[in-house]
């Protein structure tokens, strides 16, 4: 069996004192170590460089003296390595014996391959399993490029292991955005050639307030930016190859044009879907959420309420309901919906937060939930993870 090639590991470390001894000692514990650990304390208040001096000639340590952001900390570990493979860990995620041995290997066996992703397991602060696992389960070779376009598929950056020439290709992490940036390096890697995956739980993911808490605007400003950098024809091109048949390929594009922020030909491409007849409860929730940020209630009434007769446990339609209902002052019932999407969805946190806001009369607006939920949803708070 031929050698494989060696692999760097990239982690960026802001305030990661309490985690990253873990996560370095799960590198050198691997079954097949690195050739590279490369440290990158982005501006630190806490003990993360005398953490990371520790390990000696072990690792490579960066210091930046001011927080730059973790795209250009990354940026920085990737430039002071030279193994052909690098692998990402977050400071505060830990790697499995098995994680650069297994992921190697699959990038050796494709050599056409530019990236390969696993599987990931949460753990709350302590390092004890929850219990959830984040996979792709619709993840295919050929179409993958368009089923990331329509939502991405990969975990976490510590799930990631890609070859040095095609991320330099790619132009590295785009310094400019401060979330979702791995989203747009994926998307242009993905350009370039085939990404791999396996359904293995090599990673660690680890849940804590600072990773929990999101700014979604700020995430959805990103991914729409990144989106309308691609032209249609394009979009197209990989859509078709992830959804050959309808009503997936109309829904997807529909999706993919919300996503750029183009609600008109969204709604065109949503309502031809059920001009030819096809019933579909994704189609209606979609074209609830266009008529309800049109300011349509009663038609986006209508379509949540189509959406739940064909699928009664859909969460997410039982939270934009709620929201409808609530604003026609119909409280008891908005109540009553989302205590239900709760039910079905425990970690739902735009059902939990509107539930405050009715159950406490909070100034703060309720929110509908714009895209379908994933099978596993990231808890909203601490309290929530066991």
């Amino acid at each position: 069996m031929p050698e494989l090639p060696a692999v760097a590991v990239v982690i960026p470390a802001h305030n990661a004192a309490p985690y990253l001894a873990q996560a370095i000692d799960s590198l050198l514990a691997q079954t097949r170590p690195p050739a590279e650990i490369c440290v990158i304390d982005d501006g630190s208040a806490d003990d993360t460089t005398a953490i990371a001096e520790r390990y000696g000639d072990q690792i490579i340590l960066l210091h930046h003296d001011t927080p730059r952001g973790s795209s250009a900390a990354r940026n920085a570990g990737i430039k002071a390595t030279a193994s052909p493979l690098v692998a990402f860990l977050d400071a505060d995620d830990i790697a499995l014996p098995e994680r650069l041995s297994i992921q190697s290997r699959q990038l050796e066996q494709h050599k056409d391959a530019v990236l390969t992703f696993c599987s990931m397991a949460y753990i709350d602060q302590r390092g004890i399993a929850t219990g959830d696992v984040i996979s792709a389960s619709d993840y295919g070779r050929k179409g993958f490029l368009g089923r990331m376009m329509v939502r991405n598929r990969i975990g976490s950056n510590s799930a990631v292991m890609v070859r040095r020439e095609t991320l330099f290709a790619a132009g590295g992490f785009d310094e400019t955005l401060t979330h979702n940036e791995e989203y747009a390096l994926w998307l242009r890697m993905a350009f370039l050639g085939p990404v791999i995956a396996t359904p293995d739980v090599l990673v660690q993911y680890r849940l804590h307030d600072s990773n929990i808490s999101r700014d979604r605007v700020t995430q959805q400003r990103n991914e729409t930016h990144v989106l309308q950098q691609y032209p249609w024809d394009r979009i197209v091109a990989a859509v078709q190859a992830a959804y050959p048949t309808e009503p997936d390929h109309s829904l997807a594009l529909a999706r993919i044009r919300i996503r750029r922020e183009e609600s008109d030909q969204a709604k065109s491409i949503l309502e031809a879907i059920q001009g030819q007849g096809l019933r579909d409860a994704r189609v209606d929730f979609y074209l609830g959420n266009l008529y309800f940020l049109a300011n349509d209630l009663a038609r986006a009434k209508r379509h949540y309420e189509a959406c739940l007769e064909q699928e009664p446990e859909m969460a997410c339609a039982l939270n934009n309901l709620a929201v409808v209902e609530a604003g026609h002052k119909n409280t008891a019932l908005a109540q009553t919906l989302l205590q239900q999407a709760l039910s079905i969805k425990p970690h739902y946190a735009d059902a939990a937060h509107n539930l405050k806001v009715l159950e406490n009369n909070c100034s703060e607006s309720m929110r509908i939930t714009e895209t379908l939920l994933r099978d596993v949803l990231k808890p909203e708070t601490i309290s929530q993870i066991n």
